[in-house]
């Protein structure tokens, strides 16, 4: 599906081009019709492509449109999709609340807004892909959610760090389910040999940041007001604890923290 979604949004970007080039109009529909073969006989009308170029799948599509001229398949076809979105859970936000975090004084003045009583927060962390199992890139970026806002919290601004990687000295325990969030990632946290505290600006401006950090983070995890979820938590602490070692012990007490990976491995 994303395939098929980029090639759309590359196909609006750029009609002009392809109406005049066979060989990108063929490339294009043939990664659209491999994951969506209406899409594909959308576009190949729009672009008038002959039939004998394109696919039997996408070919069915056009003979099916062809056999109701006034049925409106293609449009058929997306309220299908619009109505089988209904059965999953919905969470649309304006733009303007999707906000990026990468001063301290901006982070400090969330913690009101997320820590209402009753409030389920979701968190994730992104950080760039890694190919060795010894190397791991720093975590980047820590994003928390609720219904109202998303906040995109820039770990690098926030500790002046880049994205270098640090070296990960593995567990001795490896494949096994962790049975509880917060003794899987401690005993995995090990201080890695490129340590960011030691990066940081120099004296009270490095002694303050990583305070300030700290007891963002500790107020987050320790309340016991607000439900934290996410999907394999476990490892994205891990990774932070790494990545951050002065934010180790906002993890000590992990209170009202749900990790959903651990739910869909018991289902």
């Amino acid at each position: 599906m994303v395939i098929g979604l980029i090639f759309i949004h590359c196909a609006y970007l750029s009609q002009h081009e392809l109406g005049d080039d066979p060989w990108l109009q063929d490339q294009m529909l043939t990664h659209l019709g491999s994951k969506d073969s209406w899409a594909a006989a959308q576009w190949a009308t729009r672009l008038a492509v002959p039939p004998e170029r394109l696919s039997p799948h996408i070919q069915s599509c056009l003979r099916l449109a062809q056999q109701y001229p006034d049925s409106t398949l293609f449009e058929d076809k997306n309220i299908q999709e619009q109505e089988s979105r209904r059965d999953c859970y919905q969470m649309t936000l304006p733009l303007e609340n999707i906000h990026m975090v990468d001063q301290l004084e901006c982070l400090e003045k969330l913690l009101p807004q997320i820590l209402q009583p009753g409030s389920i927060l979701g968190l994730d962390m992104e950080w760039r892909p890694s190919f060795s199992a010894l190397v791991q890139s720093r975590v980047s970026l820590l994003q928390i959610a609720h219904c109202q806002a998303v906040y995109l919290i820039d770990m690098l601004a926030l500790t002046s760090q880049d994205e270098g990687a640090i070296v990960v000295v593995p567990s001795g325990a490896t494949g096994h389910p962790a049975r509880d969030i917060q003794d899987a990632v401690m005993s995995d946290c090990k201080v890695p040999h490129d340590c960011p505290a030691e990066n940081m600006e120099s004296g009270k401006d490095k002694a303050s940041t990583a305070s300030r950090l700290l007891t963002f983070l500790q107020r987050i995890f320790s309340s016991t007001d607000v439900l934290k979820l996410g999907y394999s938590l476990s490892g994205d602490l891990k990774n932070l604890t790494r990545a951050y070692p002065f934010l180790a012990p906002a993890l000590k007490n992990l209170e009202c923290l749900l990790d959903l990976e651990l739910l869909h491995k018991q289902a």
